[in-house]
């Protein structure tokens, strides 16, 4: 866990310098550098706690909401309808949701594997869903150029492959330690992808409005 602790900020950090030196307040992608940013600021004060043996599960309920907004946001970019104040209601319901889970119905200081597991499923349609405008409506060649290609990757890539890590992570603290290591080791592999995947994104964002 001290290894995790102390990389998993890396692949963050360079995602954010990527959107800092790419930044453009009118693109689409600036829910993702918002997003990447306060990933950063979650993992130093998550960090902190940690560091300092306090639980910091709570970070994690704050984020998964910031997280599930800002994405939902980026991809009503793309998906959404004319009537864009009605794309607010998802993030809001999304928010009750996990406030219920975790204030109601579970202890705070577990983890919240239900939310996470509803958001990956959510996450995963949405890029799917995605992929398929971007193929009715822009040309296949040019997929390398669009900054949502690589973010819709990464969206997809990382949601899928920890579907399964959010569900079952209530049974993580039952197992060995060497087993809990390696799939927190797994976990940190995909994230790495994640941010990278995402940093290409961000460096790719142009610098008038798309």
């Amino acid at each position: 866990m001290y290894y995790f602790a102390t990389f998993a900020f890396v692949p963050i950090a360079i995602a954010f310098v990527a959107g800092w030196l790419k930044f453009n307040p009118k693109s689409k992608e600036r829910w993702i550098f918002a997003l990447v940013g306060i990933a950063c600021l979650s993992e130093i004060i998550s960090s902190w706690l940690w560091r300092n043996q306090l639980n910091n599960i709570l970070i994690s309920h704050i984020y998964v909401v910031v997280e599930f907004t800002a994405l939902f946001a980026y991809f009503m970019e793309f998906l959404g309808t004319s009537e864009k104040k009605y794309n607010y209601i998802p993030p809001l319901l999304f928010a009750l949701f996990v406030g219920g889970y975790v204030f109601l119905w579970n202890d705070p200081f577990q983890m919240n594997a239900v939310p996470r597991t509803v958001e990956s499923i959510i996450m995963i349609a949405l890029t799917l869903f995605t992929y398929r405008h971007v193929m009715k409506n822009s040309g296949a060649e040019n997929l390398w150029n669009f900054p949502l290609f690589w973010i819709n990757s990464a969206v997809l890539i990382y949601f899928s492959s920890n579907l399964l890590l959010f569900y079952f992570s209530s049974y993580i603290a039952t197992v060995t330690n060497g087993l809990s290591g390696w799939i927190w080791t797994v976990h940190l592999v995909f994230m790495t992808i994640y941010y990278s995947l995402i940093s290409i994104g961000l460096w790719k964002t142009p610098q008038t409005q798309h």
